[in-house]
């Protein structure tokens, strides 16, 4: 979803993105990553014949995707398996 308002030189462009649910499987694990909204703004000012001066931010209230514990558990299950096979051929 997104907006823009713009008036005589100022103009504003608003955003919000949405990343829906989605599970992740991979070795026997599962986990399901919770949806996320991004907010991207930018405000510009046009500045006639010299062009326009434009500040934004993109992800500004900073969401950042949940953990994946899937890859954690699956490296951990490696280093696991690879020590043991070390102490076998010991």
């Amino acid at each position: 979803m997104s907006t823009r308002y713009t008036g005589n030189a100022l103009a504003v462009d608003y955003a919000v993105h949405r990343y829906g649910e989605y599970t992740v499987i991979d070795g026997g694990k599962s986990q399901t990553f919770t949806p996320k909204y991004l907010t991207d703004v930018q405000i510009s000012y046009g500045l006639g014949d010299y062009g326009r001066i434009k500040i934004g931010a993109n992800n500004l209230f900073n969401v950042i995707p949940d953990e994946n514990r899937v890859e954690k558990w699956l490296r951990r299950e490696e280093s696991r398996l690879s020590h043991f096979q070390k102490m076998k051929h010991e």
